[in-house]
């Protein structure tokens, strides 16, 4: 055997070289999609079609649009209930305008604070469900005297029924649940009844004439107030006797009496307030059906499903 062959049986042995060249990474470069710049170039594409979208649409619908525009600054609610706040606001300028004047037929407009008055209409919009759709009585053998107060509460969407004397506001109470009474205390040709469960007491003469009728005796002239009132008190006694539960609650009274010739210097127990101001009144309005329908500004509590459990 020379030297270089190989020996027998074994396999001559083979240098195999291999050469493995790394794969070229693909160029991604190319493929890459700018996000945020596609995300900017449909921002500007709506910024532009949107406000021609909505002009449009407005457009098409107008008459819609108008009424739900109407709807949010008047205060509408569900219902076509409403709070007509430029047309109360106009009626109140009106009232200032008044104070003070006699004759021609107006009703005395003595003290009248206008902001105290507008205030009333502020505290109205914030518990507008508490006086949308109550219902409220006013009793006045003139009602022409109270156009503008009358015109004012209805401006605040209350449903305002008017009866001219105490069988008329009788009947009406008979059909309907009033959450309030307004009424007056000089009615002429209106019954009276002695006053037993509604009680009144004047604190001073309500003119100078039945202070010199009675001598200035004010004693007597209670005394004779309780025995024959005026219609007012006496229409609040009738309907404490009538209706004990709504109106002879005398820690709750729905009554208001609101008057030319005894504001603020009477008082009755089944009333609330005696006053001859149109802001007072207003105000003790709010304040009554707050008081009374408060339910309606507190959301329901939600129902518990007992069938579930």
């Amino acid at each position: 055997m020379s030297v270089g062959e190989p020996e027998s049986g074994t396999v001559p042995q083979r240098r195999v070289e291999v050469f493995v060249q790394p794969a070229k990474a693909p160029d991604t470069k190319s493929e890459r999609v700018d996000v945020p710049a596609a995300l900017s170039s449909i921002a500007e594409l709506l910024k532009a079609i949107v406000p021609v979208a909505i002009l449009i649409m407005i457009v098409w619908n107008w008459p819609f649009f108008a009424t739900w525009l109407n709807s949010i600054t008047h205060g509408e609610l569900p219902g076509g209930l409403k709070f007509d706040r430029a047309a109360a606001a106009e009626k109140l300028a009106e009232l200032d305008k008044q104070r003070g004047l006699q004759g021609q037929g107006l009703q005395v407009h003595r003290e009248f604070d206008f902001r105290f008055a507008n205030g009333a209409l502020v505290r109205a919009e914030r518990v507008y469900p508490a006086l949308a759709g109550a219902r409220v009585l006013w009793v006045d053998g003139r009602p022409s005297n109270n156009r503008l107060e009358e015109g004012i509460l209805r401006d605040m969407g209350i449903d305002l029924q008017i009866a001219l004397n105490t069988e008329e506001a009788l009947n009406l109470a008979r059909k309907y649940d009033f959450d309030l009474v307004i009424s007056n205390l000089i009615r002429e040709h209106d019954t009276s009844v002695p006053l037993d469960r509604c009680g009144a007491f004047y604190f001073a003469f309500p003119n100078n004439e039945l202070s010199q009728k009675f001598a200035n005796d004010l004693a007597r002239f209670n005394a004779q107030t309780k025995e024959s009132p005026p219609a007012g008190f006496a229409m609040a006694e009738k309907f404490a006797q009538e209706f004990p539960n709504r109106f002879g609650d005398t820690q709750l009274p729905r009554i208001i009496f609101y008057t030319a010739s005894s504001g603020g210097i009477a008082t009755s127990r089944c009333g609330r307030i005696v006053t001859n101001r149109p802001d007072v009144l207003l105000q003790s309005v709010v304040s009554a059906l707050e008081e009374f329908r408060w339910e309606r500004l507190v959301p329901p509590k939600p129902q518990k499903n007992t069938a579930a459990q």
